[in-house]
Parts: structure tokens; sequence; C-alpha cells
């Protein structure tokens, strides 16, 4: 017998790490690189990701990240929008060097 998902919780349960990871695959990061970003092995990443994607009711990360990028107005927080302006800021000045 097919064993039902408990239904999708809103985007404010994800943790602020599982919020930041997110963010990052937004941006087209691998989880080596997130976790480069962030002081965490790539398995560390891929579980706040697999735990992110639990909580959101969706199977992939791509779906995690859509469904969470719809949330985001809500959820937002100056720490996450800070981490986005210091990534896009590091990569920019690594494109150009």
């Amino acid at each position: 017998m097919h064993q039902l998902s408990p239904p999708p919780r809103p985007a404010s349960a994800l943790t602020e790490r599982q919020r930041q990871c997110l963010v990052l695959a937004a941006d087209g990061l691998t989880s080596a690189r997130i976790g480069a970003v962030l002081g965490l092995s790539p398995r560390t990443i891929d579980e706040h990701l697999a735990e992110a994607c639990r909580l959101l009711g969706v199977r992939t990360r791509i779906q995690a990240v859509a469904r969470f990028a719809a949330a985001a107005p809500d959820v937002r927080d100056d720490a996450t929008v800070d981490l986005r302006q210091r990534i896009s800021g590091s990569m920019l000045r690594a494109r150009r060097g």
C-alpha cells in the first residue's frame, strides 16, 4: 500500500540553514559550492536540502527552490538577503579576477 506523504508545511517552518541552502541553490550553486560557502560538507548540504524538500512536500531540490521562491516574500529575512548579496558579490569578483 502506498504511504501518503504528510501535508507540506509553510516555508516559514524551514530553518535558517535550510533557507540559506535554498537561496544558494536557486543561484545555481552545487552542493559542493554551497558547502564551501557555508563551511559545511556537500553531504551536509544535501541533508539540509533533503529535509527542506520533505518539509515543503516536494521531491526535488528544483521543486523546493520554486516553492521557497514563491513564499520568499513571507519568509525572507535580513540574514538570507545579506547572504545572497555577499555571495553574488564574491562570485562577480571571482569571474572578473
